[in-house]
C-alpha cells in the first residue's frame, strides 16, 4: 500500500468506490486480503429518466444501472457488503446541466473533472456516515506525506500511460489523509493480470484516459433534448485565414475545437484543401463555426485560473515546471508566471497543438517517472502562434473562449 498515512496494524473501516471495472474490483480485492474491513460503494449517476431518448453512445459506460449491478457482484464475489448510492439530480445538476451550457455557447467543459469530484464528495459524506476510517478509489495516483512539514502531497502513477493524478489535484489535506491509493505503485497491465488471476468479476469499460461522453457523437442529440430551439441558433463556416463564407451550419453546439472533417454544407464539388479543414474556434456572438487547419492551433503560451498550488511553492517569482494537458501521457517543459494565488500565464518551451479553453492542465515539479504533483488549473485564455511567412517569424494574439481576439502584444515574438 502506497499511502504513507495508513497504519494497517489496526484493522480499519474503508469506503472503496466501486464501479464494476476492473480498476476498483482490484483495488477492493488488494485491501481486503491487507486485512481491511471494506464497504463497497458505487454510484448511480443515471437512470432511464435523466438519459431520455438520446443516441446510446452518449452516456456509454457510465455510472448506469447495469454497471450497479456489475459493482454489486464484484462486492459478492469478494463478501463484502454492497450500497448504491443515488445520485442522478446531482449529476445533472453539477455535470449534464453545465455541460449543455457550455455546447451552446462553443465553450469547452471538462466532464471528468467535475464528475471525478462528485463521486469523491459523495464517497466522503459516506464513509462519515458509515463511521468508516477512510476512502479507498482505483485512481492510479500516490499520496506521500512530507515529513518536513506534515502536509500530504499527491505524485504521479508510476504507470505515465494512466497516470490520474491530476483528478485529484484539487482535494484538501483533510481529503488526502484519509484517501488510500492501492493501485498508485502498480501498472495497468499488472492490475489486469491480478484481475485474470484471481478471476475476479468485472467488465472491462472504456479506456480510463478518455471521457465518458464530451465529444460522442449522441452529444449534439442530448443538447437539443434538454434546450429549446430558440437557444440553438444556426450560423454559417468561415474560413479564419481569408473570412470567406463557405456554408451553414445548425448551430455551434454540434462542433468542438479540433473537430476533423466538420459536416460543411458547399454547393458543388469540395476541394482537397476544404477536406482538411479543421474546427479552430467558435465564436457564439456572430454564430460562426471557424474553420482551419491544424497550425492554426499551435499555442506556446496559456492562461489559466482555479489555480490551486503546493504550499511549497512560492508565487513571487517564475518557476520552472512540466505541464500535462488533461489525459496526455506527456510531460512538457514549461514556466510558469503566477498573476495571483489563482491564476497564471504558462509559457510552454515548445510550441504543440491541441490546447483548448476549459482543459485541465497539471504542473509537476519534475519531469521523471512517479513526479511530484506541483498544482493544477484550468486553462482560461490562450495565446495562438500564426505563421506569417517563411522568414518563419510569429504574430501572437491572445484568444477568447469563443476564438476572438482580447489582446495583440506590441512585441513580435521570434524563434
Amino acid at each position: 500500500m502506497q499511502n504513507d498515512q495508513i497504519n494497517t496494524k489496526k484493522k480499519k473501516k474503508v469506503v472503496v468506490g466501486i464501479t464494476g471495472g476492473i480498476d476498483s474490483a482490484v483495488t477492493a480485492y488488494l485491501l481486503t486480503k491487507q486485512g481491511f474491513e471494506c464497504i463497497g460503494v458505487g454510484i448511480l449517476f443515471l437512470d432511464e429518466k435523466n438519459k431520455g431518448k438520446v443516441h446510446e453512445d452518449f452516456f456509454q459506460n457510465s455510472c448506469s444501472v447495469n454497471e450497479m449491478e456489475n459493482a454489486k457482484q464484484v462486492c459478492d464475489f469478494l463478501n463484502i457488503p454492497f450500497f448504491a448510492v443515488k445520485a442522478t439530480k446531482q449529476f445533472e445538476a453539477d455535470i449534464l446541466d453545465p455541460l449543455v451550457a457550455r455546447c451552446l455557447v462553443g465553450e469547452s467543459f471538462s466532464p471528468c473533472l467535475y464528475c471525478n469530484a462528485l463521486k469523491l464528495k459523495i464517497l466522503y459524506e459516506k464513509m462519515d456516515f458509515l463511521k468508516a476510517d477512510s476512502v479507498a478509489t482505483g485512481h492510479f495516483a500516490k499520496i506521500h506525506k512530507n515529513v518536513n512539514n506534515n502536509e500530504y502531497e499527491v505524485y504521479a502513477s508510476y504507470d505515465q500511460e494512466y497516470d490520474q493524478s491530476f483528478l485529484i489535484a484539487k482535494l484538501e489535506q483533510k481529503h488526502l489523509e484519509k484517501l488510500i491509493l492501492p493501485l498508485g505503485d502498480l501498472r495497468k497491465k499488472e492490475v489486469e493480470k491480478i484481475a485474470n488471476l484471481y478471476k475476479i468479476p468485472s467488465v472491462q469499460k472504456r479506456d480510463s484516459r478518455n471521457m465518458c461522453f464530451a465529444k460522442t457523437e449522441g452529444l449534439p442529440q442530448y443538447v437539443e433534448l434538454k434546450t429549446p430551439r430558440s437557444l440553438r441558433t444556426e450560423g454559417v463556416f468561415v474560413v479564419k485565414e481569408t473570412d470567406i463564407h463557405i456554408g451553414d451550419h445548425n448551430g455551434i453546439y454540434n462542433f468542438y475545437i479540433g473537430q476533423p472533417n466538420p459536416n460543411v454544407n458547399t454547393p458543388g464539388e469540395r476541394s482537397k484543401a476544404d477536406k482538411d479543414l479543421i474546427v479552430v474556434g467558435l465564436d457564439y456572438n456572430s454564430k460562426r463555426v471557424l474553420l482551419g487547419y491544424e497550425k492554426d492551433l499551435i499555442i506556446k503560451d496559456f492562461f489559466v485560473d482555479q489555480l490551486s498550488v503546493n504550499k511549497s511553492v512560492s508565487i513571487e517569482v517564475p518557476k520552472q515546471v512540466f505541464v500535462k494537458l488533461g489525459f496526455s501521457q506527456h510531460l512538457i517543459p514549461a514556466k510558469i508566471y503566477f498573476k495571483n494565488n489563482s491564476s497564471a500565464r504558462i509559457e510552454l518551451e515548445q510550441a504543440v497543438a491541441g490546447i483548448q479553453m476549459g482543459m485541465e492542465v497539471a504542473l509537476y515539479f519534475t519531469g521523471d517517472v512517479g513526479a511530484k504533483l506541483l498544482g493544477s488549473g484550468i486553462v482560461s485564455y490562450i495565446r495562438l502562434m500564426k505563421l506569417l511567412n517563411r522568414v518563419e517569424h510569429l504574430e501572437t494574439k491572445i484568444f477568447d473562449s469563443n476564438g476572438l481576439v482580447i489582446e495583440t502584444p506590441d512585441k513580435e515574438f521570434k524563434y
